[in-house]
């Protein structure tokens, strides 16, 4: 049908608002909410698996001023603001001057402008309406907006998830978490937990069930089909069966929380972090949102290797973790280089024995790590050895809190690097420079730029402040 205007100056003006809510759009038409969007909507299962049809929007003639035949086309857009920022179109089916929404179109929208967390969310609609009158269509000038409280229908998702079973007893208190990245876990519901020589029976409790002690039992989370299910995919239910592995082997679980389901990875490679981390009392007072936590920095050429030096205070406590969040954190890893001479591990955390300037460097690949007396050399024509890498006539002196290098031999190109027991050859791989005072570190990239130092001059280096003095 043809749009048709030339009727809407006889029956339409300006829009204006009743005490109820109402909206008048015309001239005897008044747009509203109805029954369904009245209230707020709580979606649920028997609404998603029905795809219930909503009553959203009515109009209403007052006096009746057409004929018994008009009919009223509706349509709706949805956004998070009332200004209509973002905006998205949302479906309507029309019937008797009613609009009509599916759960199914009304939860789509809601998780686009919201996220799929269940919570009560104010979403705006706005509503435009022709009138059909046989062959005529004609506009109805003006739009109204209604805000409609909306709660969609997801699954509650804890922000920590447990492994417990046979490997650990079923004690709670040894119950493994699963590793998360940090981020709101209705953005990213997947938790992944890398077992070494895992064998026998399991089921995953949540955060508020490892909490709970001798009841974690109550919020025990497994499979449905039968106790000791050996399927390496499935779903996970609240109460359900324990799930099994019948050999050995290194396994790696993945729950997606917001889909409930499980995939078990049998002799699984380890997971190659990309970013690994420092916290402890005197690197963010453990808290993860501070400016103080160490970003170690990636060891080139060699996934899953970082390194730092810092000045570390003796007995107080530290540890690391691949994400910037209480999620896969750890204190030591299969082989412990510099364990019980350099540092010592208590309640959880490492601590330093003597009060020092050290190298850390974790191989998160080959399960090892060394904590241990920072080694800097220069190396290249400013070096007394010029290109022997770790020539004692080369090593940095500590005095304090610094690193102080030896004199400059020549004038020349400045290089330096950081050695480690865990990697002894290509020294260019934990390479850094100095420009502007500040620490750059190679880290992954390329070659660096070079700044020209003169014979006599020493550079001082203070790695927990980032800063390189020559003088």
């Amino acid at each position: 049908m043809a749009c048709d205007d030339q009727f809407a100056g006889q029956f339409f003006a300006d829009p204006t608002v009743n005490e109820q809510g109402a909206q008048q759009v015309g001239e005897g038409f008044t747009m509203a909410l109805a029954s369904d969007f009245a209230t707020p909507v709580v979606l649920s299962e028997e609404d998603m698996e029905e795809n219930t049809l909503f009553q959203a929007i009515r109009m209403s003639q007052t006096p009746t001023l057409l004929g018994e035949d008009v009919e009223f086309r509706f349509r709706l857009e949805a956004s998070d603001t009332e200004d209509f920022e973002n905006v998205l179109e949302l479906p309507s089916i029309n019937e008797n001057s009613i609009a009509l929404v599916s759960a199914e179109d009304l939860a789509e929208a809601v998780v686009e402008l919201f996220g799929p967390a269940p919570n009560a969310r104010t979403m705006y609609v706005r509503v435009s309406a022709v009138l059909i009158d046989g062959s005529v269509t004609v506009r109805i000038p003006g739009q109204a907006i209604f805000p409609v409280i909306v709660t969609p229908l997801a699954p509650i998702i804890e922000e920590a998830y447990f492994l417990i079973g046979d490997f650990n007893g079923w004690n709670p208190d040894t119950a493994v978490r699963f590793e998360h990245s940090g981020r709101d876990v209705y953005e990213d519901p997947i938790f992944t937990i890398l077992v070494e020589n895992m064998v026998g029976f399991f089921r995953i409790i949540p955060l508020s069930g490892q909490q709970a002690g001798s009841d974690w039992w109550r919020s025990e989370m497994g499979n449905p089909i039968r106790s000791g299910n050996t399927d390496l995919t499935g779903t996970i239910v609240d109460g359900g069966y324990a799930m099994r592995i019948e050999t050995a082997s290194r396994v790696r679980i993945t729950l997606n929380m917001l889909e409930r389901t499980y995939t078990i990875e049998l002799d699984a490679a380890p997971l190659i972090p990309e970013t690994m981390f420092m916290i402890g009392q005197d690197f963010g007072n453990w808290n993860w949102a501070s400016d103080g936590i160490v970003a170690l920095t990636p060891v080139h050429s060699r996934p899953g290797e970082f390194w730092t030096i810092r000045y570390i205070q003796a007995d107080v406590p530290f540890k690391f973790a691949p994400t910037r969040a209480w999620a896969g954190d750890f204190y030591g890893l299969g082989e412990n280089l510099g364990l019980g001479t350099y540092f010592n591990v208590s309640d959880g955390n490492c601590l330093v024995i003597t009060s020092g300037i050290y190298m850390i460097h974790i191989d998160y690949v080959n399960d090892r790590m060394t904590i241990e007396p920072a080694r800097v050399y220069l190396i290249g024509m400013t070096a007394a050895d010029e290109w022997s890498a770790g020539a004692a006539a080369s090593r940095f002196t500590a005095v304090g809190n610094t690193l102080v290098s030896p004199a400059f031999v020549n004038d020349a190109q400045l290089r330096m690097f950081a050695a480690s027991s865990i990697q002894t050859s290509d020294w260019w791989t934990r390479e850094f420079m100095v420009f502007d005072g500040q620490i750059v570190y190679r880290g992954t990239g390329g070659d660096q730029a070079r700044i020209s130092v003169n014979a006599g001059q020493q550079i001082t280096l203070d790695f927990n402040a980032g800063t390189g003095v020559i003088q």
